[in-house]
């Protein structure tokens, strides 16, 4: 109660009371299931989930983690690969069987790969972004064990290549609609076809792509023509910087009934990794002949 007096007047207020201090440990598991699924994987793993025994109870639910988005945090830039190769298999863990979505960047190897193949058999969507510790054999192997992926995303991974791995992915995940990669190496303009389109020709064998993005790849118009010949229900296709195809009237035809077409040329303004953008030289020497035989 507050007393005062104003030009003869006595004034007299009373003020609420202080609201109690609230215990937020007692809030209901399905309010805090709410808040942490905003928060998000990397938040809930630093601490969110440990502030008391029931926030770790309710961050342990396994709907909470059919979504795990480790690529897009800003702390996945600084943290050490180990700790988030640890946190990956506690999230992939609390998952119990029901992720559908996993995305991860620089941490990522081919245990990581295996470890979530053998837990994941959901998953419908996987994006793996600058992990030069994913091998060609290692995502083949994982990939075979995820026959409902729907979207695939294999981005600045330099040691992800061959054209059979690409044709695993085509015949292993009959379901696959999205397929986006962009690389940063070093090109070369000009001939030997077979070697510049051995991706291409990998990508050819997902038929049931309905968009496709290829930024910075080395295909030529062979290879684009092949994709296109074998992938009837693609509506969407970017293929900028990919500074070996030139548009000539067969392929414009061949891109008549498509919705989006981006071409190598066209602006990269909205590109995600303008930062890592692939080199284009006229003098780099071909790792191998227009002779090799290539056998895959």
């Amino acid at each position: 109660m507050v007393s005062a007096w104003i030009t003869g007047i006595h004034f007299v207020t009373t003020l609420p009371a202080p609201a109690p201090e609230r215990d937020w440990s007692e809030l209901p598991v399905d309010a805090l299931s709410s808040v942490f699924s905003k928060l998000g994987a990397v938040e809930i793993l630093m601490g969110a989930g440990f502030v008391c025994s029931s926030w770790l109870h309710a961050a342990g639910m396994p709907e909470l983690w059919r979504f795990v988005d480790m690529a897009s945090h800003k702390l996945v830039q600084v943290l050490d690969k180990n700790a988030l190769h640890a946190m990956a298999k506690v999230a992939v863990d609390r998952s119990g069987g029901q992720l559908e979505v996993f995305a991860g960047k620089r941490f990522v190897n081919d245990d990581l790969l295996k470890y979530i193949s053998e837990r994941a058999s959901s998953l419908n969507r996987l994006r793996i972004i600058s992990c030069k510790d994913v091998s060609n054999q290692g995502l083949a192997e994982a990939i075979t064990k995820f026959p409902l992926l729907d979207e695939l995303e294999l981005s600045l991974c330099s040691n992800v290549y061959e054209r059979h791995l690409f044709e695993t992915v085509g015949k292993s995940c009959p379901k696959l609609t999205r397929f986006r990669r962009s690389e940063n190496r070093v090109h070369r303009y000009g001939h030997n076809t077979h070697y510049k389109d051995k991706e291409a020709m990998g990508i050819a064998t997902m038929a049931e792509l309905r968009s496709l993005h290829l930024f910075g790849n080395s295909l030529t118009n062979a290879g684009l023509a092949a994709i296109l010949d074998s992938c009837p229900l693609l509506e969407s296709l970017d293929i900028r910087h990919c500074f070996n195809v030139k548009m000539d009237g067969t392929l414009r035809a061949k891109c008549a009934g498509l919705k989006t077409l981006r071409l190598p040329d066209d602006s990269i303004d909205d590109y995600e990794f303008q930062d890592q953008l692939p080199s284009w030289s006229l003098y780099i020497i071909d790792l191998v002949s227009d002779d090799d035989d290539f056998g895959n």
